[in-house]
């Protein structure tokens, strides 16, 4: 789900994957706001969510679903 963090309503969703196949368990904010990134526990994906969009961009191969979440500066 998307919230607005000035009223803190519900005001949209981003779908991540299929479920149940994609299972949120890490989660970072790029530096400028812009972006949401979700790690994925099954494939250790990286899914990026475009904040002004609330869009889904392509997922970015991560590791095994062991690691935990990372921020990584080349995704700022």
């Amino acid at each position: 789900m998307v919230m607005d963090t000035k009223t803190n309503l519900l005001i949209d969703k981003a779908v991540l994957g299929p479920r149940p196949a994609t299972e949120p368990t890490g989660l970072g904010i790029s530096a400028d706001g812009r972006r949401v990134l979700v790690k994925e526990f099954n494939s250790g994906d990286i899914i990026p969510v475009d904040t002004q969009t609330n869009t889904v961009r392509p997922h970015i191969a991560g590791k095994s679903q062991a690691d935990g979440m990372f921020f990584n500066r080349s995704l700022q």
